[in-house]
């Protein structure tokens, strides 16, 4: 008997497909077989001590068992097997028999009863037993996911959160067309959690990639199999619960290419599934050549324009920097990107840089003071500038980012049928924590609008996805997280910043963001004045502008903390990342961050990092490991973290190094670039299958 704190999985192997093909005498003896497998195994489940099993099954398999010629073969088999068995045997055979007249000969609702009880977790495989590595087509994969799921849910009635990958084959890339699809974990062979990145002394059994997939080792040598089952344990031992794998927070990382198998030298596919794979790769091959014929008018080039209202050397936030990046990675990739972005005095209406076409409007009334009719103003100039583009251009796709170009994206899409994929980086609703004025209503409602009328939405972490399906009741959105260019970071002499002789040789706390309130810089105040005894080996720069920079100055001098805490302002590139390199701790103390694109720079520069425990910054901040988690609007806390970075240099470089790793594994602009263009492309043929005349 097994110990309790072993989890094992019992896998259901497919089927034949040719079942009802097959003469009379093998098919009894395959549908009695195949039913007293399923039955023994439920029994013997029921009679263990084992506190958590997995149960993984063919969703194909049970439309099989429904079938009434299975259940009379199954019978027959059942019933001749008794009476010609041993007195030993007809003991075991009388058993079985009553397990199936126990379940009214169905073999589904015998499996239903075990997941309902809570005595196992029933988990899906893929329709085929050809892996998702194996597949040249995002499509391929995402209708072997879907169509499993669909059937799932029809004979068990509820939505499964784990999946069982075929061969357990696992690649980069992979995870994010499950959790497209509200997949939540999966499992991988131990040697491939053991190679997964970032490497680490000590690998967990369980880890979760940067978008939240969760990723279960198992114990590949041990391994037992007959006909129609095989028994596969876990690596994790423990207590075990879907509820306890959600709420826990594992290790980040990604496993590269794996499979089961891999360890002992085990061909991934058999001489048969060899054979067809290659009639999958013809038929995607043919599906491919269609796609890509020139039908209706469609061109052989793939051309995106891009509406953001700030595009460098107009920043006013991360988003400036997230489009910029996002254009040059897929213009390198060979997608031709249309900026279309707010201009001013002094820049051209039109640059081509780099391949990248960049056009620039200023609003109707420029010196608007009212946002809101500024904006307004600037989506009216963004629609007639488009509409030339659009004319001359072939445009594929719309991609909008935030409801400041909602209007002219809204009315773009409408007027010339083009698919819209929008990309949320914040809500209203997140940074003010609620709604309470007319103003914040207003733009609710715009995002809101916005988000419904966009065939996809892209968001930049889990707490955004989740932040969007309660506030718009939007079930599916894309999870692409943002990223770092690392190549960028480099080294910068000494005496590039002006504020290096302020320093003066003392620690360096060091943080940058907009100065506005969610960003809670008013916590590094608060947390600057509990250490203002440090102040002959400590300080403080809280470099940004917003409209809360003269506020933050203030409340510093009415602390006392003008020799101590730095207000600059705006800063360039090189100076920010000059004060990277010199900070012993980078802060970013927000109350509110969809994701938290500065906290990927201090990662990349290697600074050591404390950020709070909200938002998209806790999904690429392992506590204790790449930085310091601290709850937001706690000075006090964030203090006691900041005096512990700097006391402990040997455990500031272990979390510099770690967040470095992490970053150059998981947040490159190449990765990010693909999972984007991917989006593009399955929305094209999705809506030309869907809708020919609409996508031309």
């Amino acid at each position: 008997m097994k110990a309790e704190s072993e989890v094992s999985i019992i896998f259901f192997k497919q089927t034949d497909d040719n079942f009802l093909s097959i003469n009379i005498s093998d098919k009894r003896e395959y549908a009695g077989s195949l039913a007293a497998s399923y039955l023994m195994t439920l029994q013997e489940i029921e009679k263990s001590e084992m506190q958590s099993i997995f149960l993984v099954i063919n969703p194909k398999d049970l439309q099989l068992f429904e079938e009434e010629d299975f259940r009379k073969n199954a019978e027959e088999w059942m019933l001749r097997s008794f009476k010609e068995t041993s007195h030993c045997s007809k003991h075991e055979m009388g058993e079985i028999y009553s397990q199936w007249i126990h379940h009214k000969r169905n073999i589904v609702e015998a499996i239903k009863s075990f997941i309902d009880s809570g005595k196992a977790i029933g988990v899906p495989t893929a329709i085929k037993k050809i892996p998702f590595t194996h597949y040249k087509s995002r499509i391929s994969i995402q209708e072997q996911i879907r169509q499993s799921k669909s059937l799932w849910k029809e004979f068990f009635h509820y939505e499964p959160n784990g999946f069982w990958l075929p061969k357990c084959a696992f690649m980069p890339g992979i995870e994010q067309q499950l959790i497209e699809n509200d997949i939540q974990y999966v499992f991988a062979g131990k040697m491939g959690i053991q190679m997964a990145e970032p490497k680490r002394d000590s690998q967990p059994s369980i880890i979760q990639t940067p978008q939240g997939l969760k990723i279960i080792g198992i114990k590949e040598n041990q391994k037992i199999s007959n006909e129609h089952t095989e028994l596969f344990q876990l690596d994790y031992t423990g207590p075990f619960s879907e509820m306890m794998l959600k709420e826990t927070e594992w290790p980040i990382g990604v496993p590269g290419f794996t499979y089961l198998g891999m360890e002992s030298g085990t061909a991934i596919l058999s001489d048969e599934e060899l054979l067809d794979l290659m009639k999958i790769h013809r038929s995607e091959k043919e599906a491919a050549w269609h796609d890509s014929k020139q039908v209706d008018g469609q061109p052989d080039s793939f051309t995106a324009l891009l509406l953001s209202w700030e595009y460098p050397p107009n920043i006013v936030g991360g988003l400036s920097k997230h489009v910029a990046e996002l254009a040059a990675g897929m213009s390198n990739k060979g997608i031709k990107v249309i900026i279309l972005t707010a201009g001013s005095r002094g820049l051209p209406e039109f640059e081509n840089i780099d391949g990248l076409h960049i056009y620039r409007v200023c609003p109707i009334h420029e010196n608007e003071p009212e946002f809101i009719d500024w904006v307004a103003g600037l989506n009216i100039e963004m629609i007639q500038t488009a509409c030339k583009i659009i004319k001359e251009e072939s445009v594929q796709v719309i991609h909008a980012h935030d409801w400041l170009v909602s209007s002219a994206a809204g009315y773009l899409k409408k007027h010339f049928r083009l698919p819209l994929v929008t990309t949320i980086h914040s809500t209203e609703n997140g940074r003010n924590n609620g709604i309470y004025n007319e103003i914040q209503s207003f733009i609710h409602e715009k995002e809101k609008e916005l988000i419904h009328l966009s065939d996809e939405v892209i968001v930049c972490s889990d707490y955004m996805k989740a932040e969007v399906r309660e506030q718009f009741d939007l079930l599916e959105s894309h999870m692409i997280p943002n990223g770092i260019k690392i190549s960028s970071l480099k080294t910068v002499p000494q005496g590039t910043c002006g504020l290096e002789s302020w320093i003066n040789g003392r620690k360096l706390v060091f943080s940058i963001g907009r100065m506005v309130g969610e960003k809670g810089f008013q916590t590094v105040i608060e947390a600057a004045e509990k250490m203002a005894d440090e102040r002959s080996t400590i300080c403080f720069i809280l470099a940004g502008k917003g409209p809360l920079l003269a506020h933050y100055r203030q409340m510093g001098a009415n602390r006392g903390l003008e020799d101590f805490v730095q207000f600059p302002g705006f800063i360039s590139e090189e100076e920010k990342n000059r004060l990277f390199q010199m900070a012993s701790v980078s802060v970013f103390p927000s109350l509110y961050e969809p994701f938290g694109i500065v906290a990927l720079e201090a990662m990349a520069a290697k600074s050591p990092l404390i950020v709070t425990n909200t938002g998209g910054l806790k999904g690429i901040v392992q506590n204790g490991v790449s930085g310091q988690l601290v709850e937001p609007d706690d000075s006090k806390e964030l203090a006691a973290a900041i005096t512990e970075v700097i006391q402990s240099p040997a455990f500031a470089k272990k979390l510099a190094e770690n967040a470095y790793k992490m970053a150059e594994s998981l947040f490159g602009w190449d990765r990010i670039c693909n999972q984007t263009i991917d989006v593009y492309k399955d929305l094209w043929l999705k809506l030309r299958v869907q809708d020919p005349v609409q996508v031309k």
